[in-house]
């Protein structure tokens, strides 16, 4: 989704959010939109890759005969 697209998005959700609310009006709305647009830049990933918190387990190696000379 490219710049444009977002914030046309982010214009049209907007204008359902101000619906219940009855402001109509063309600032209220604007300012609902950069809100929102705002909020999606800045949670946008970026394409790095996210490290896993979890390592993978080591396990010893066990032994399928018990070691008689330790």
């Amino acid at each position: 989704m490219d710049e444009l697209e977002a914030r046309v998005r982010c214009l049209e959700l907007a204008a359902q959010l101000n619906k219940p609310t009855g402001d109509y009006s063309a600032d209220g709305v604007v300012k609902t939109a950069m809100v929102l647009y705002t909020f999606a830049q800045a949670s946008m990933p970026e394409e790095t890759p996210v490290p896993t918190a979890d390592k993978p387990k080591q396990r010893k190696p066990v032994a399928k005969h018990p070691d008689i000379l330790s």
